[in-house]
């Protein structure tokens, strides 16, 4: 599903009637922050995730706590924080979720983790 998150601004640009895909920031008129940004539907879908499992350790807008830390900081693409979510970090730490969200709501949740940096 990311890799169908990456190529929807390109098929956009095409059905606009361009001839070659953009994928370069500077090519498509965003800016290297905005093209790294998650999809605002996919990260919309995550919050619901994010409040029943990541909030408790994560606090609320990923603000973090005593035992988590702060997501808004974090320089992870979407990708990078479904493979954490995934596997965990330092078990039990933070356990896996494979076996406890599929792998859209894993992505889903990273989108919106990820989006947490962009909305401060």
């Amino acid at each position: 599903m990311v890799i169908a998150l990456a190529v929807a601004p390109v098929l956009a640009a095409l059905a606009a009637g361009c001839r070659a895909p953009l994928t370069e920031p500077e090519r498509t008129g965003l800016s290297d922050w905005e093209a790294k940004r998650p999809d605002a539907r996919l990260a919309a879908a995550g919050a619901g995730v994010y409040s029943a499992i990541c909030a408790d350790c994560h606090g609320a807008g990923g603000l973090g706590s005593d035992w988590a830390p702060a997501l808004t900081t974090i320089a992870l693409d979407v990708g990078e924080v479904s493979a954490l979510v995934t596997a965990g970090v330092d078990p039990p730490s933070m356990p896996s979720f494979a076996g406890t969200l599929s792998e859209t709501e894993i992505e889903a949740v990273a989108a919106y983790t990820v989006q947490l940096r962009y909305s401060g």
